[in-house]
């Protein structure tokens, strides 16, 4: 990272002293060479010259050249000015950061940094394949970011959303699985024995490992005098202390101490201040996150124990919902760190690769869902999270088996699902538990298996036709299924106009239309 301030005093060869404008404080040095280049290519056409004749004028040779404008090289101080004599620019202009007013969204997005923060090599695209695109050809780069920017606006796309998509692409690359942090955890435990009893984990953690590691934390009640950072699970300290929410449940702390010891073992900095995922910076503080949590739950549900119990459980013909619970609960961490690490050894140890987990939290005050956490495995599958106000279908298990909890602690339940106007069908296993913090809010964890033979043959509850099978909607606005009674909010004709169903009954209509 290359650090500038506003005006900096370079002295250049025969004493010669100029001032250095740069209008950002902290620009990498990728994004400068970019700049500088798309700059000098944009001047250099305006004045109708070839590389060779800029080469011949300036004394520069023209691959040197030719790897400016690409943003490969940023040139020495005397050779800009040499530069800025030939095109008849002062210095300053040169190196300003300012770009042409039909470039000035792409001028926006690199003084912003965006180039740095989207994962773009996470999608095989490494940012100097975008800046030499932006460089070949600028004014349809700046037209599509620029419809880019607009669209996100209209959806609320945060670069969190990048960071999100990026990192469910990475998990489908490995098929969800980390053979090097699976052997980090398998190393530490040879070392240290941790008791699968939630509060006997609690003290090996506080006693034994975390002291070792020079790891320090303390709890404390994050609403005193104050209703609004309540919600956040910790605060850190420096790089060896975290405050915890008194609040929260021993699983809870357990897994979260998880994640600090990962970070120590995996050699991570931790660079988040709170738990919240807004205060993350790029994405490879987000990876390093994952990498830390991916660690905290291999160590907390071990991958045999689980697999011999799965393997169990497939067996039976018949589902019962006691014995998921059951097995979620004979582990230290939290409930949902069992659901993610069988989507872990789902596809390395059973062959079944397409899923889906979601988390969704409600409100039982307000009859509200929110869907706070979700991963797709192979495909993007059909339940996702939106940011529209709409209402999720009823119809979910997801949904309704928060309704069904009621009085009790933990519910779980399963549920055979196809999706409207999808060919998919899903077996929907999912559980409902009291929030970590508030208690009277619920959080709801659901891990989505995409029916075909080898699941079948794999799972037995499920080949023996237990389960009938529920046509279910994403939301009530975007699902145009007829006579639907658990339907709260009616069909918005736009959301469901790529509908065959829609199709097909706007073609009728206008067949009528046609023949009256």
């Amino acid at each position: 990272m290359l650090v500038f301030l506003s005006w900096t005093m370079i002295i250049i060869g025969n004493s010669c002293v100029y001032l250095y404008n740069r209008q950002m404080m902290h620009l990498d040095e990728e994004t400068l060479r970019f700049i500088f280049g798309i700059k000098l290519r944009s001047l250099r056409s305006k004045k109708s010259l070839s590389l060779k004749e800029l080469s011949k004028a300036s004394g520069l040779s023209p691959s040197y050249l030719n790897e400016i404008e690409k943003g490969k090289k940023y040139p020495k101080a005397d050779k800009i000015i040499v530069l800025s004599k030939v095109l008849g620019i002062d210095f300053e202009e040169l190196t300003s950061l300012e770009l042409e007013q039909e470039m000035r969204t792409i001028s926006k997005l690199l003084q912003g940094n965006l180039f740095q923060e989207i994962p773009f090599e996470i999608f095989g695209l490494p940012s100097s394949s975008i800046f030499e695109l932006i460089a070949k050809y600028p004014n349809e780069m700046s037209g599509f970011f620029g419809t880019f920017l607009e669209l996100a606006r209209m959806y609320d796309i945060r670069v969190e959303d990048f960071f999100d998509s990026g990192l469910r692409n990475y998990l489908d690359h490995h098929r969800n699985i980390f053979p090097e942090i699976e052997r980090a955890v398998d190393d530490f435990v040879q070392k240290n024995s941790i008791s699968s009893d939630p509060e006997s984990c609690f003290k090996d953690l506080k006693n034994k490992i975390l002291p070792q590691l020079g790891i320090n934390f303390e709890f404390k009640d994050f609403g005193k005098g104050s209703s609004e950072f309540n919600h956040l699970y910790f605060v850190r300290v420096g790089d060896c202390k975290i405050v915890l929410n008194d609040k929260l449940s021993t699983r809870e702390v357990n897994f979260i101490l998880g994640r600090e010891i990962g970070f120590k073992i995996l050699n991570l900095k931790p660079k988040s201040l709170t738990s919240e995922t807004k205060s993350v910076d790029s994405f490879d503080e987000f990876l390093d996150n994952f990498k830390a949590s991916y660690f905290s739950g291999a160590l907390l549900v071990r991958r045999h124990k689980l697999c011999s119990q799965l393997e169990a459980w497939f067996s039976q013909k018949e589902f019962k919902g006691q014995d998921w619970i059951d097995i979620v609960q004979s582990y230290p961490g939290t409930f949902e760190s069992v659901f993610h690490r069988t989507s872990q050894v789902l596809p390395q140890h059973f062959e079944i690769d397409r899923l889906y987990l979601l988390r969704m939290d409600f409100n039982p005050l307000s009859s509200t869902y929110n869907m706070s956490h979700e991963l797709h495995l192979s495909a993007l599958h059909a339940p996702h999270a939106n940011r529209a106000g709409e209402s999720y279908c009823r119809r979910w298990v997801t949904t309704r088996i928060s309704q069904d909890r009621k009085n009790q602690r933990i519910v779980a339940d399963g549920q055979v699902s196809k999706f409207y106007q999808s060919e998919n069908t899903y077996f929907n296993l999912s559980i409902s538990h009291p929030a970590e913090i508030n208690s009277v809010h619920s959080k709801n964890v659901t891990l989505g298996i995409q029916l075909n033979k080898n699941v079948k043959d794999k799972i037995k509850f499920l080949g023996a036709n237990n389960f009938e099978i529920v046509t279910v909607g994403s939301t009530c606005e975007r699902c145009s299924l007829q006579s639907c009674e658990e339907r709260i909010k009616p069909c918005i004709k736009e959301l469901a106009y790529n509908d065959e169903d829609y199709q097909s009954r706007l073609k009728k209509f206008i067949n009528e239309m046609t023949l009256a």
